[in-house]
Protein backbone atom coordinates (compact mmCIF):
# COMPACT_ATOMS: atom_id res chain seq x y z
CA UNK A 1 0.00 0.00 0.00
CA UNK A 2 1.16 3.60 -0.91
CA UNK A 3 2.86 5.50 1.87
CA UNK A 4 0.46 8.40 2.13
CA UNK A 5 -2.39 5.60 2.32
CA UNK A 6 -1.31 4.96 5.97
CA UNK A 7 -0.90 8.70 7.35
CA UNK A 8 -4.52 8.74 5.51
CA UNK A 9 -5.90 5.97 7.52
CA UNK A 10 -4.28 7.65 10.88
CA UNK A 11 -6.25 10.74 9.79
CA UNK A 12 -9.81 8.84 9.08
CA UNK A 13 -9.22 8.40 13.01
CA UNK A 14 -9.68 12.08 13.54
CA UNK A 15 -7.60 12.37 16.45
CA UNK A 16 -3.65 11.04 15.49
CA UNK A 17 -0.84 13.32 16.07
CA UNK A 18 2.59 12.63 15.93
CA UNK A 19 2.52 12.08 19.16
CA UNK A 20 0.06 8.46 18.81
CA UNK A 21 2.35 7.70 15.69
CA UNK A 22 5.11 7.69 17.51
CA UNK A 23 3.93 5.16 20.06
CA UNK A 24 2.42 2.81 17.08
CA UNK A 25 5.79 2.87 15.61
CA UNK A 26 7.63 1.82 19.10
CA UNK A 27 4.83 -0.89 19.11
CA UNK A 28 4.65 -2.49 16.15
CA UNK A 29 8.05 -1.22 14.30
CA UNK A 30 6.64 0.51 11.42
CA UNK A 31 3.98 2.26 9.92
CA UNK A 32 2.93 -0.06 8.12
CA UNK A 33 3.41 -3.41 10.26
CA UNK A 34 1.36 -1.33 12.89
CA UNK A 35 -1.32 -1.03 9.85
CA UNK A 36 -1.13 -4.56 9.14
CA UNK A 37 -1.37 -5.56 12.69
CA UNK A 38 -4.31 -3.23 13.80
CA UNK A 39 -6.10 -5.08 10.97
CA UNK A 40 -5.87 -8.26 11.83
CA UNK A 41 -6.69 -7.64 15.32
CA UNK A 42 -3.18 -7.68 16.43
CA UNK A 43 -3.66 -5.19 19.23
CA UNK A 44 -0.62 -3.84 21.52
CA UNK A 45 -1.99 -1.49 23.72
CA UNK A 46 -0.21 0.71 26.82
CA UNK A 47 1.59 3.42 26.87
CA UNK A 48 -1.02 5.70 25.40
CA UNK A 49 -2.31 3.08 23.24
CA UNK A 50 -5.76 2.16 24.41
CA UNK A 51 -7.70 -0.72 22.86
CA UNK A 52 -10.38 1.51 22.11
CA UNK A 53 -8.02 3.70 20.15
CA UNK A 54 -6.87 1.04 18.35
CA UNK A 55 -10.57 -0.70 18.06
CA UNK A 56 -11.10 2.52 15.82
CA UNK A 57 -8.19 2.63 13.76
CA UNK A 58 -9.24 -1.26 13.23
CA UNK A 59 -13.06 0.23 11.51
CA UNK A 60 -11.02 2.09 9.14
CA UNK A 61 -8.26 -0.04 8.21
CA UNK A 62 -9.63 -0.52 4.45
CA UNK A 63 -6.80 -0.15 2.12
CA UNK A 64 -10.05 0.19 -1.26
CA UNK A 65 -11.37 2.70 0.87
CA UNK A 66 -8.44 4.45 1.83
CA UNK A 67 -7.81 4.61 -1.90
CA UNK A 68 -11.53 6.01 -2.70
CA UNK A 69 -11.44 8.62 -0.10
CA UNK A 70 -8.09 9.69 -1.85
CA UNK A 71 -9.68 9.84 -5.20
CA UNK A 72 -12.97 12.29 -3.70
CA UNK A 73 -10.16 14.16 -2.05
CA UNK A 74 -8.62 14.98 -5.52
CA UNK A 75 -11.99 15.32 -7.33
CA UNK A 76 -12.91 18.07 -4.55
CA UNK A 77 -9.63 19.74 -5.66
CA UNK A 78 -8.40 18.79 -1.99
CA UNK A 79 -4.80 19.30 -1.46
CA UNK A 80 -3.12 17.10 0.97
CA UNK A 81 0.42 17.47 2.97
CA UNK A 82 1.85 14.64 4.61
CA UNK A 83 3.79 15.49 7.71
CA UNK A 84 7.10 13.76 6.18
CA UNK A 85 6.59 16.21 3.26
CA UNK A 86 8.59 19.08 1.70
CA UNK A 87 5.91 21.21 1.87
CA UNK A 88 4.32 20.77 5.24
CA UNK A 89 4.85 23.85 7.65
CA UNK A 90 8.19 24.10 9.07
CA UNK A 91 6.38 25.78 12.46
CA UNK A 92 3.64 23.26 12.61
CA UNK A 93 5.78 20.28 11.88
CA UNK A 94 7.80 20.86 15.39
CA UNK A 95 5.07 21.61 17.74
CA UNK A 96 3.52 17.91 20.27
CA UNK A 97 1.62 16.40 18.53
CA UNK A 98 1.53 17.65 14.79
CA UNK A 99 -0.98 16.26 12.46
CA UNK A 100 -0.38 13.64 10.32
CA UNK A 101 -2.05 15.24 7.55
CA UNK A 102 -3.23 18.36 6.54
CA UNK A 103 -6.01 19.05 3.90
CA UNK A 104 -5.96 22.18 2.39
CA UNK A 105 -7.59 24.87 -0.72
CA UNK A 106 -5.21 27.32 -1.41
CA UNK A 107 -1.85 27.45 -1.19
CA UNK A 108 0.96 27.11 2.17
CA UNK A 109 2.43 29.54 3.51
CA UNK A 110 6.02 29.82 1.84
CA UNK A 111 8.17 28.49 4.18
CA UNK A 112 10.35 31.66 4.95
CA UNK A 113 7.15 33.70 5.90
CA UNK A 114 6.49 35.02 9.11
CA UNK A 115 2.91 34.62 10.61
CA UNK A 116 0.73 36.00 13.51
CA UNK A 117 -2.13 34.39 14.51
CA UNK A 118 -4.40 36.76 15.70
CA UNK A 119 -7.45 35.73 17.32
CA UNK A 120 -10.61 36.53 20.08
CA UNK A 121 -14.40 36.62 21.05
CA UNK A 122 -16.67 36.13 18.48
CA UNK A 123 -19.39 38.77 19.89
CA UNK A 124 -16.47 41.34 20.27
CA UNK A 125 -16.69 45.40 20.15
CA UNK A 126 -16.38 47.51 17.38
CA UNK A 127 -13.10 48.59 18.58
CA UNK A 128 -11.89 44.81 18.64
CA UNK A 129 -12.94 44.81 15.49
CA UNK A 130 -10.91 47.29 14.19
CA UNK A 131 -8.06 46.74 15.86
CA UNK A 132 -7.98 42.89 14.96
CA UNK A 133 -8.53 44.26 11.08
CA UNK A 134 -5.84 47.29 11.21
CA UNK A 135 -3.32 45.04 12.93
CA UNK A 136 -3.90 42.47 9.97
CA UNK A 137 -3.72 45.02 7.39
CA UNK A 138 -0.24 46.20 8.77
CA UNK A 139 1.08 42.75 8.99
CA UNK A 140 0.24 41.81 5.57
CA UNK A 141 1.41 44.82 4.25
CA UNK A 142 5.20 44.02 5.85
CA UNK A 143 5.30 40.35 4.21
CA UNK A 144 3.85 38.64 7.55
CA UNK A 145 1.14 36.54 6.98
CA UNK A 146 -2.31 36.10 9.44
CA UNK A 147 -3.85 32.94 10.53
CA UNK A 148 -6.99 32.72 12.06
CA UNK A 149 -10.09 30.49 12.31
CA UNK A 150 -12.67 32.15 10.38
CA UNK A 151 -14.96 32.32 13.30
CA UNK A 152 -17.18 35.34 13.60
CA UNK A 153 -16.01 38.57 15.43
CA UNK A 154 -12.12 39.20 16.03
CA UNK A 155 -11.34 36.32 13.64
CA UNK A 156 -13.05 37.24 10.79
CA UNK A 157 -12.00 40.83 11.26
CA UNK A 158 -8.45 40.04 11.09
CA UNK A 159 -9.03 37.73 7.61
CA UNK A 160 -10.78 40.68 6.11
CA UNK A 161 -8.03 43.05 7.10
CA UNK A 162 -5.28 40.60 6.10
CA UNK A 163 -6.72 40.71 2.50
CA UNK A 164 -7.69 44.08 2.06
CA UNK A 165 -4.63 44.80 0.02
CA UNK A 166 -4.13 41.10 -1.20
CA UNK A 167 -2.11 40.34 1.64
CA UNK A 168 -2.06 36.35 2.83
CA UNK A 169 -4.27 34.69 5.16
CA UNK A 170 -4.80 31.29 7.13
CA UNK A 171 -8.02 30.19 7.87
CA UNK A 172 -8.07 26.89 10.22
CA UNK A 173 -10.90 25.04 10.17
CA UNK A 174 -12.67 22.55 12.94
CA UNK A 175 -14.45 20.72 10.05
CA UNK A 176 -13.91 19.26 6.79
CA UNK A 177 -12.23 21.74 4.48
CA UNK A 178 -15.14 21.44 2.28
CA UNK A 179 -17.61 22.56 4.87
CA UNK A 180 -17.97 26.50 5.13
CA UNK A 181 -18.58 27.39 9.16
CA UNK A 182 -20.07 29.46 9.67
CA UNK A 183 -22.36 29.29 6.94
CA UNK A 184 -22.63 32.53 6.70
CA UNK A 185 -19.33 33.63 5.91
CA UNK A 186 -18.96 31.42 2.55
CA UNK A 187 -17.99 34.84 0.50
CA UNK A 188 -15.09 35.14 3.09
CA UNK A 189 -14.39 31.33 2.69
CA UNK A 190 -14.15 31.87 -0.97
CA UNK A 191 -11.93 34.85 -0.79
CA UNK A 192 -9.35 33.11 1.42
CA UNK A 193 -8.76 30.06 -0.85
CA UNK A 194 -8.78 32.68 -3.34
CA UNK A 195 -5.71 35.03 -2.04
CA UNK A 196 -4.43 32.24 0.89
CA UNK A 197 -5.38 28.99 2.41
CA UNK A 198 -7.83 27.30 4.73
CA UNK A 199 -6.51 24.46 6.19
CA UNK A 200 -7.76 21.20 8.17
CA UNK A 201 -6.64 18.01 10.18
CA UNK A 202 -9.74 16.56 9.57
CA UNK A 203 -11.43 14.39 7.00
CA UNK A 204 -13.11 16.40 4.59
CA UNK A 205 -16.99 15.63 4.97
CA UNK A 206 -16.14 15.84 8.77
CA UNK A 207 -18.75 18.01 10.56
CA UNK A 208 -17.96 21.53 13.03
CA UNK A 209 -18.42 19.40 16.27
CA UNK A 210 -17.80 21.39 19.23
CA UNK A 211 -14.98 18.94 20.23
CA UNK A 212 -13.10 19.59 17.07
CA UNK A 213 -11.84 22.90 18.03
CA UNK A 214 -9.98 22.95 21.00
CA UNK A 215 -8.12 20.34 18.85
CA UNK A 216 -7.41 22.83 15.80
CA UNK A 217 -6.39 25.82 18.31
CA UNK A 218 -3.04 24.24 18.55
CA UNK A 219 -2.47 24.20 14.84
CA UNK A 220 -3.67 27.87 14.71
CA UNK A 221 -0.61 28.34 17.48
CA UNK A 222 1.37 25.93 16.07
CA UNK A 223 1.85 27.22 12.78
CA UNK A 224 2.17 30.67 13.85
CA UNK A 225 5.20 32.76 14.99
CA UNK A 226 3.06 34.35 17.47
CA UNK A 227 -0.26 34.44 18.99
CA UNK A 228 -2.05 37.71 19.16
CA UNK A 229 -4.95 37.91 21.55
CA UNK A 230 -7.47 41.22 20.60
CA UNK A 231 -10.32 41.08 23.00
CA UNK A 232 -11.34 37.93 25.28
CA UNK A 233 -13.34 36.89 28.34
CA UNK A 234 -11.38 34.78 31.09
CA UNK A 235 -12.20 31.51 29.76
CA UNK A 236 -12.17 31.35 26.01
CA UNK A 237 -10.77 29.47 23.06
CA UNK A 238 -8.75 32.58 22.45
CA UNK A 239 -6.82 31.88 25.61
CA UNK A 240 -6.57 27.86 24.82
CA UNK A 241 -4.95 29.22 21.68
CA UNK A 242 -2.79 31.31 23.84
CA UNK A 243 -1.52 29.15 26.41
CA UNK A 244 -1.26 26.42 23.43
CA UNK A 245 0.89 28.88 21.96
CA UNK A 246 3.11 29.69 25.13
CA UNK A 247 3.83 25.83 25.85
CA UNK A 248 5.04 25.90 21.38
CA UNK A 249 7.57 28.41 22.98
CA UNK A 250 5.56 30.99 20.68
CA UNK A 251 5.37 34.81 21.29
CA UNK A 252 1.91 36.23 22.99
CA UNK A 253 0.61 39.40 22.24
CA UNK A 254 -2.30 40.82 24.01
CA UNK A 255 -4.01 44.54 23.35
CA UNK A 256 -4.94 45.77 27.17
CA UNK A 257 -8.45 46.89 28.09
CA UNK A 258 -10.83 48.73 29.70
CA UNK A 259 -11.13 47.29 33.12
CA UNK A 260 -14.73 47.27 33.69
CA UNK A 261 -15.15 45.50 30.21
CA UNK A 262 -15.93 41.96 30.32
CA UNK A 263 -14.21 41.25 26.83
CA UNK A 264 -10.69 42.91 28.30
CA UNK A 265 -10.74 40.17 31.46
CA UNK A 266 -8.79 38.01 29.55
CA UNK A 267 -6.13 39.99 27.29
CA UNK A 268 -5.72 41.71 30.46
CA UNK A 269 -4.90 38.49 32.71
CA UNK A 270 -2.51 37.66 29.73
CA UNK A 271 -0.26 40.88 30.21
CA UNK A 272 -0.52 40.29 33.84
CA UNK A 273 1.39 36.92 33.03
CA UNK A 274 3.81 37.79 30.84
CA UNK A 275 2.20 38.56 27.69
CA UNK A 276 3.75 41.54 25.57
CA UNK A 277 1.55 44.36 25.86
CA UNK A 278 0.82 46.01 22.49
CA UNK A 279 -0.65 49.43 21.38
CA UNK A 280 0.02 47.86 17.05
CA UNK A 281 1.33 45.96 14.77
CA UNK A 282 4.62 47.78 14.88
CA UNK A 283 5.18 45.86 18.68
CA UNK A 284 5.34 43.10 17.21
CA UNK A 285 6.98 43.76 13.94
CA UNK A 286 9.48 44.67 15.70
CA UNK A 287 10.20 41.26 17.31
CA UNK A 288 11.14 40.23 14.04
CA UNK A 289 13.20 42.93 13.16
CA UNK A 290 10.77 44.51 10.87
CA UNK A 291 10.27 48.46 11.01
CA UNK A 292 8.21 50.66 9.66
CA UNK A 293 6.41 53.91 10.93
CA UNK A 294 4.23 53.59 14.07
CA UNK A 295 0.59 54.65 14.52
CA UNK A 296 1.86 57.65 16.53
CA UNK A 297 3.58 59.00 13.68
CA UNK A 298 0.44 58.62 11.43
CA UNK A 299 -2.17 60.14 13.66
CA UNK A 300 0.08 63.26 13.96
CA UNK A 301 0.15 63.46 10.21
CA UNK A 302 -3.80 62.81 9.75
CA UNK A 303 -4.76 65.12 13.21
CA UNK A 304 -4.39 68.83 10.70
CA UNK A 305 -8.25 69.90 11.58
CA UNK A 306 -7.57 70.11 15.56
CA UNK A 307 -7.22 73.11 17.64
CA UNK A 308 -4.11 73.77 19.08
CA UNK A 309 -5.54 72.09 22.70
CA UNK A 310 -7.29 69.88 20.65
CA UNK A 311 -3.99 67.97 19.11
CA UNK A 312 -2.47 67.83 23.18
CA UNK A 313 -5.14 66.21 23.85
CA UNK A 314 -5.91 63.97 20.91
CA UNK A 315 -2.03 62.75 21.07
CA UNK A 316 -2.17 61.40 24.19
CA UNK A 317 -5.19 59.04 23.30
CA UNK A 318 -4.96 55.42 20.95
CA UNK A 319 -7.09 52.83 20.81
CA UNK A 320 -6.08 51.67 24.42
CA UNK A 321 -8.88 53.42 26.79
CA UNK A 322 -6.92 56.16 29.16
CA UNK A 323 -8.36 57.20 32.30
CA UNK A 324 -9.57 61.37 32.15
CA UNK A 325 -6.74 61.39 35.44
CA UNK A 326 -4.00 59.93 33.15
CA UNK A 327 -4.66 62.27 30.47
CA UNK A 328 -5.12 65.27 32.96
CA UNK A 329 -1.72 64.38 33.99
CA UNK A 330 -0.15 64.11 30.56
CA UNK A 331 -1.31 67.43 29.19
CA UNK A 332 -1.74 69.39 32.14
CA UNK A 333 -5.10 70.62 31.49
CA UNK A 334 -7.67 71.67 34.39
CA UNK A 335 -10.47 68.96 34.54
CA UNK A 336 -13.04 72.01 33.25
CA UNK A 337 -10.89 72.54 30.25
CA UNK A 338 -10.20 68.76 29.66
CA UNK A 339 -13.94 67.77 29.99
CA UNK A 340 -14.92 70.58 26.78
CA UNK A 341 -11.96 69.36 24.51
CA UNK A 342 -12.88 65.77 25.19
CA UNK A 343 -16.33 66.63 24.64
CA UNK A 344 -15.51 68.52 21.28
CA UNK A 345 -13.62 65.58 20.07
CA UNK A 346 -16.20 63.49 20.83
CA UNK A 347 -18.77 65.51 18.86
CA UNK A 348 -15.78 65.82 15.67
CA UNK A 349 -16.02 61.86 15.81
CA UNK A 350 -11.78 62.04 16.87
CA UNK A 351 -13.00 60.33 20.17
CA UNK A 352 -15.20 58.12 22.12
CA UNK A 353 -16.16 57.23 25.42
CA UNK A 354 -15.31 53.32 26.10
CA UNK A 355 -16.34 53.22 29.89
CA UNK A 356 -16.87 55.42 33.17
CA UNK A 357 -13.95 58.44 32.48
CA UNK A 358 -11.90 56.26 29.65
CA UNK A 359 -11.35 57.63 26.36
CA UNK A 360 -9.97 56.43 23.11
CA UNK A 361 -8.89 57.82 19.95
CA UNK A 362 -11.97 57.21 17.47
CA UNK A 363 -11.79 53.84 15.50
CA UNK A 364 -13.40 55.40 12.67
CA UNK A 365 -10.95 58.11 12.49
CA UNK A 366 -8.27 54.97 12.35
CA UNK A 367 -9.40 53.49 9.23
CA UNK A 368 -7.65 54.32 6.01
Amino acid sequence: MREELYYLWLAKEGHTGTAKLSKLLEAYGSIEEAYEGVKSGKFITGDGLSEKYLNKLMAVADERALEEDMETIAKKNIKVSFINGDDYPYNLKHIYSAPVCLFYKGRLPAKEMKTIAIVGSRACTKRGSVLAARTAEKLTGMGVGVISGMALGIDEAAHFGAMKDGGYTVAVLGCGVDICYPKSSFGLYEEIIDKGCVMSEFMPGTAPLRTNFPQRNRIISGISDGVLVVEARKRSGSLITADMGLDQGKNIYAFPGDPDEPLSEGTNALIKQGAKLIEGADDILSDFEIFTKSFATETKIQNLRLETKEKIVYDTLSLIPLHINDIMNETGLTGEELFAILLSLEMKGYAERTGFEYYIASPDYYRE
